[in-house]
Parts: C-alpha cells; structure tokens; sequence
C-alpha cells in the first residue's frame, strides 16, 4: 500500500500522529505501561481483597495508592517543567517499576500482610506521581501542534487498549498463578519501559522563570492560574468528579466480582470490559474534537 493512501486512511481514522517516528515510540511505550497499570491495579486489589476480606480493606488500598497524587502532582508538574518530560517520566517508570517487581518477588516468597499491601500501594503510588504530569505532556513535545488532537487521542486510545490486554492477563495470571507474579510483570514492563522513553529526542526544557531551587512561588502561580482561568476552573471540577466516581469504582470492583461467585479470573475479565467502552470512544474521539472542539468532547464525555 503506498504511503498517500496509509496517510489518507490515518489522517480519516485521526491517527496522523503516527507519522512522527518518536511519537510511535511513545504509543507503543503507553501501550505497554497502560497493560502494566491495569494489572498492578488488577493484582495489588485482588491481593487486598484476600488479605483483608472486606470492601473497607481495598478501598482502603485504593486510597493509600492515590493519595500521593493528590500530595504530589503539583511539585511534579513542576520538576516536569524544570526537568523535562522525558526524564521525569523514564525515572517514575524505573523506580516504580522496581518497587512493584520487589513487592511481587516478596508476596511469591514470603507472603505480604494486609498492612504491607497498603504500605506498598503508597509507595509505588508515590513513585508513578512523580511521572505522572509528564505522561500526559510529553505527546505536546513530539509532534507539531496541529497533530496534538490526534496525539491525545492515540495516547487515550493505548490505554484503554491496555486496560483490555491488562485485565486480560491479570485474568490468566491470577487464575493459575500467586498474585505475586502479576505484579512482578507488571513492575518489569515498566521498568523496562523507561529504556525507550529515555532515549526519545525532546528539546531541552525552557529556562524556568523562579529561581531553580524555588519550590513555593511556581506552584503558588500555578496555582493562581487555574483557579483564574475560567476553562482551567470548569475543567478541573470536572476531572475531580469524574475521578471520585471513576476510582470508586475501580476499587470496589473486586468486591462486585466475588459477591458475583466470580473469582480472580473473572475480575480480570471485568477489568478489561471495562476498556471496550474506552476502545469505541477513543477510535472516533479525534474526529468528534476537529468537528465539535475539545472542550464540547470532554464536556460531553
């Protein structure tokens, strides 16, 4: 097939972003980190709900491993913005990846108590924050600024594509093997998954306009921005119900699955359904933005 027609075809399908080589570098990282997040979520919930037994327990979890986002986010947007993308992103994928092999290996070999899980879920829910800015900018570094739309809708698109495979392997894995070994996988595809991210050629970051030891007046500003901004209000009101609704969810599904005679298996299954929804969106999500505007699509959504 000639490459005006495979250029046609993906401009039609809203995936020109593939065109740039570093950003298919990129997808094909998120693809593989979007499938190792789904199953550290699959396997670090599951571990909980056996050791704890009750719903309260892995919610529980679910709070340890969010909680450093809501700590951390902002000091990490800004050593995103000293530091670069790049870097941030191949140090949280390296050292949370690390940390969620060990936790894995530890569970195989001697078994983890309930109070190690949560501790462990805060931990590597630390070391995945600090990349956590940069996961969603480093697109807007690679390709030009009239293919960002489809940049974002690929990168969307990977991670549902993940929360299939991921839940689809969690299924397998937890079914014939001890929880520990899904979150030793998991940990490995992101650790390895920094090699890549580490060599992608982005510029140098702009010169910070605070001092580069300044760590209260950048996220003071920040800060005052968004909450001045009209778009960036409405905005972050939005991601905020939607991430209290969406990670109760997430947490309280290995709960529905075992009151449904389910087991570990069937809860894998359920993760990766719920990605098919995400996969329908994420294929016309690129068109939907160029016709109705970003805004009216995530508003809508």
């Amino acid at each position: 097939m000639s490459g005006p027609v495979r250029s046609s075809r993906a401009a039609r399908l809203g995936w020109s972003a593939l065109g740039v080589p570093a950003f298919r570098v990129l997808f094909g990282t998120s693809l593989a980190t979007s499938t190792a997040a789904f199953m550290l979520s699959a396997g670090i919930s599951w571990s909980a709900l056996v050791a704890a037994g009750t719903s309260a327990g892995v919610a529980f979890v679910g709070f340890c491993f969010a909680l450093p986002y809501t700590l951390l986010t902002l000091h990490a947007g800004l050593f995103t913005d000293r530091y670069g993308g790049r870097r941030m992103l191949a140090l949280s994928l390296a050292l949370s990846g690390s940390a969620t092999i060990a936790v894995g290996v530890a569970s195989v070999t001697w078994g983890v108590p309930y109070a190690a899980i949560a501790g462990a879920a805060f931990v590597i829910g630390t070391l995945s924050a600090i990349g956590s800015p940069a996961s969603m900018t480093l697109a807007n570094d690679l390709v030009p600024p009239g293919l960002v739309p489809s940049a974002m809708t690929l990168v969307w698109l990977s991670v549902n594509i993940g929360r299939v495979a991921g839940g689809a392997l969690a299924a397998l894995t937890l079914a014939i093997l001890p929880g520990g070994f899904t979150l030793a996988i998991a940990g490995l595809v992101n650790a390895l998954a920094a090699i890549p991210i580490v060599r992608l050629p982005v510029a140098a970051p702009a010169r910070p306009d605070h001092p580069a030891t300044a760590l209260i007046g950048p996220l003071r500003d920040a800060a005052a921005h968004a909450f001045r901004d009209p778009a960036l209000r409405a905005l972050f009101g939005l991601t905020t119900a939607v991430g209290v609704l969406g990670l109760a969810f997430n947490y309280q599904l290995p709960v529905v699955t075992r009151e449904l005679g389910a087991e570990a298996g069937g809860y894998g299954i359920l993760v990766a359904a719920v990605g098919v929804g995400g996969l329908l969106a994420g294929s016309v999500a690129e068109r939907l933005m160029r016709r109705a505007g970003t805004g009216r699509v995530v508003a809508g959504g």
